[in-house]
This record gives C-alpha cells, structure tokens and sequence, in this order.
C-alpha cells in the first residue's frame, strides 16, 4: 500500500487491515466479509517471512530490521541543516498477531476462527523464536537474528518490542476467556440428542421406574441432573452439552436393557 503516493509498505497494509476490521465489524458485516480480511492476514505474513522462508537478499526482512521509517511530515521545513524527525516502526510481528487474534474474536463461523488461530499460532512461534536467549535481558524481545541470521544482533532488549508482545499476550487471554461460537452443525446435532434424551427418560418414568428401588431412582435422579445440565449448556457449549446427553442415553439404554432381560421381550 502507499504512503502519500511515495512509499510502499506492508506494515501499512496491517494499519488498513485494523481501520477496515473496524468498520466491517461497527456495522455488523458477516462472516464472509471478515473472511476476506483474513486472506490479507494470511498473505501478509507469508510476504513478511513470518510463514515462509526468506530468499537470499529478501527485502521483506526490511520489515523486521530496521524496520518501517515513517516521516514526520513539516519536520523538513525548519531548515536546511534540521534532521528529518520519523518514527522507525519494526514489530510488523506482533501487528499480525494482535490484528489475528482481534478479528478471531470477532468472526463466528468456527472454521473461520480455526484458521485465524492458527495464523495466530504460526505468528506467535515466530516470536517466541525471537526471544534474548542468553546476557542481559533473557527471555524479553527482540532478537529478529534468531528467525534471520542474516540480520545484525541487538545483543540488548527493547521494551518497545516487550511491550508489544505483552500487549498481545493480554489479547490472547482476553479471547481465550471469552465464550467461542458454537457450530451451526454441532449445535443441530446436539438438540436433536436432548430431544431423543428427554423422551427416552419420559418413557422410563411413565413405566414406573422412578417407583423401583433405591438404585433405580439414584440412576434416574442422575440422568435427570445430568439433561438439565445439558440443557444449559447446550447454546454455548454444544460440544459438552452432547457429551452429557450421550451418557444419559447410554445409561438409559442400560435400563431398558436390563428390564427386557428380565422379562424376556
């Protein structure tokens, strides 16, 4: 993308990328909107090197070190012998992943979250590659030469990078903790065993067998806990909610077995 018609840079690409999230997700885009923001995702971080391997010379590694310089426009005008005032802009990885994470928390059709955290994922190996191994400031950011050797060591942490990577470390939290969209499909499934779960048990009680012995009704008890449980989960976590239903069933199931033994049907 350029900048002012002059520049080119894809770290100003990630910059669009955050406006454009935004505004899609202010005005309640669909998914397939928020797909195609993931396409950029994807392709710039194989056009930073952050998924594939850089070639002999490759100018991406620019983006990493010494990274980005953004120009103070009007610094140049207060004079002659005055130097150019910029910022140098180089955590193009930690761009990604915060871009990543923000937007898998945004989309809800799960294949489409997947594959944002697994971008997410390959973003943040990255970076953890890139910690100090070793001198003063092990464990803190960031040492680029460790993914490309063919860059210059800082040798020293930068708290500008630390602070970055901190930044998407809370991100991350923030979207682990928060509820995942449930499955369309999974969701279907699910309500449909709560359907056959519920008349199976109605079934059980209008033979009488809550009026069986004390085994009996502990069982039933169990697998009346267990369907309410289920019930409750079932809009935010249909996944555990079919779990449930399936241990109710199959213990049901047991029931049912048990007395046609006894009576030979």
């Amino acid at each position: 993308m350029a900048d002012d018609g002059r520049e080119e840079s894809d770290y100003y690409s990630l910059l669009v990328v955050s406006l454009v999230r935004r505004a899609l997700v202010d005005r309640g885009a669909p998914d397939s909107d928020l797909a195609r923001i993931a396409r950029v995702l994807e392709d710039l971080a194989d056009r930073g090197r952050i998924r594939r391997r850089p070639l002999a010379g490759d100018p991406a590694l620019k983006l990493h070190h010494p990274g980005t310089w953004v120009a103070l426009n009007g610094s140049e005008l207060a004079g002659p012998d005055a130097p150019l005032l910029g910022w140098r802009l180089g955590e193009l990885g930690t761009l990604l992943l915060s871009r990543a994470l923000a937007l898998a928390a945004q989309v809800n059709d799960h294949r489409l979250r997947a594959r944002l955290l697994r971008l997410a994922d390959e973003a943040w190996r990255h970076l953890e590659q890139r910690r100090l191994r070793d001198g003063r400031g092990t464990g803190l950011w960031d040492e680029a030469a460790n993914v490309y050797p063919t860059l210059p060591r800082r040798g020293s942490p930068s708290w500008y990078h630390t602070t970055r990577v901190v930044q998407c470390m809370g991100t991350a939290a923030d979207l682990i903790r928060g509820e995942p969209p449930p499955g369309m499909m999974l969701s279907d499934v699910a309500s449909e065993l709560l359907v056959e779960a519920e008349d199976v048990f109605d079934e059980e009680q209008l033979r009488g067998s809550g009026e069986g012995g004390p085994a009996l009704r502990d069982s039933l008890s169990r697998q009346a806990i267990g369907l309410r449980r289920a019930r409750r989960l079932l809009p935010t976590r249909p996944g555990t909610a079919a779990s449930l239903i399936l241990d109710v069933l199959r213990e049901l199931d047991k029931l049912a077995a048990a007395r046609e033994s006894e009576t030979g049907d």
